[in-house]
């Protein structure tokens, strides 16, 4: 027996599914049918939904997906996501041995976990080598990683299966500054070429460089916020239009009174009021998990006493599983 989806939850994020679809024919359109598309599911789909999102991202043509948090990936994978799963670094290296159960493929950043995946590793193992070209983070130092990469392939029964970076490149960032970079990375791989080591798959171009630096698409790309048409990425509008993942956030009221004012702690009320009046009060907030506080907006018949919450409330999707949907192209929860 199938539930209307506004009982089951009078606050809904509605998201449009076939404009993620979308947003990833056009990544495909720029770059091109021989490029493998990563499409970046990190932060719970960038709070779209990982599975809506994984789904989506199968069906109209990713080749793999990327995920910045192993339990995230692991989640996934349990719930029949098929795809190859590239997890970016941040699982320790005691965690190899899940990382291969599951079928993920790491991206490691030393020699040392490398050694811990090979350990771990009871038959041939595909893992991916960060090298930190300019963003002073995660990956190993441009000026060692020739060196590092070449043993890390040596590693038996590892397999290299891809050399990855991630530029730099705020809303606005020079030119030359992404370049250099990108040159620096280059420079990695001419070396590893010049050494013997076979890179499947060079990845450099994350979101901004698709859309604006077409030179460094290189052999893959990982695009993730403009899959989900999140324009601050970008300093000026990009030249593909990007269709957004917000469709709308809808409530309902569930509960609708009259309030008298206070007698004692006035003061302390969450919200002033002043003359009797009416209160409406919709779920928002925590108990729906949109990370404030949750919201009542009151009115007065006589019109004289305006109301307010006392702290704000903000629009992060919540976690919680989905409600059923209305249709094929929305997703609501």
């Amino acid at each position: 027996m199938s539930v209307a989806p506004h009982l089951l939850r009078p606050t809904r994020f509605v998201i449009d599914l076939d404009a993620v679809a979308e947003n990833l024919r056009s990544v495909r359109r720029l770059v091109g049918a021989g490029r493998r598309i990563f499409a970046v599911v990190k932060a719970g789909g960038y709070g779209f939904g990982t599975l809506e999102m994984a789904e989506v991202f199968a069906v109209h043509g990713a080749d793999a997906l990327a995920f910045a948090d192993l339990g995230d990936a692991i989640w996934a994978r349990r719930q029949g996501v098929s795809l190859p799963i590239l997890v970016f670094p941040s699982a320790l290296p005691g965690a190899a041995s899940e990382v291969i159960a599951h079928g993920l493929i790491p991206t490691l950043t030393d020699l040392d976990q490398a050694r811990a995946y090979a350990d771990a590793a009871r038959g041939p193992c595909e893992a991916f080598v960060k090298v930190d070209a300019g963003l002073q983070r995660l990956g190993v130092a441009a000026e060692q990683a020739v060196e590092v990469i070449e043993a890390i392939a040596g590693l038996s029964p590892l397999r290299l299966g891809g050399v990855c970076t991630h530029l730099h490149a705020p809303p606005g960032a020079d030119p030359a500054y992404v370049n250099w970079q990108f040159g620096r990375f280059t420079s990695v791989l001419e070396g590893l070429a010049g050494a013997g080591v076979e890179v499947p798959v060079r990845l450099a171009a994350s979101s901004p460089l698709v859309m604006q630096h077409r030179h460094t698409y290189l052999s893959a790309v990982d695009p993730g916020s403009m899959l989900y048409g999140v324009p601050q990425s970008f300093a000026t509008p990009p030249e593909v239009p990007l269709r957004p993942a917000f469709r709308a956030l809808k409530a309902r009221l569930i509960s609708v009174k009259e309030v008298a004012p206070r007698e004692r702690f006035a003061a302390e009320a969450p919200f002033p009021v002043q003359h009797r009046c009416g209160s409406a009060s919709s779920r928002w907030g925590r108990p729906t998990g949109s990370g404030g506080s949750t919201t009542v907006a009151s009115s007065c018949r006589d019109g004289r006493c305006p109301s307010w919450p006392r702290r704000r409330w903000s629009t992060r999707a919540s976690t919680s599983p989905p409600s059923p949907t209305p249709s094929s192209a929305t997703r609501s929860w």
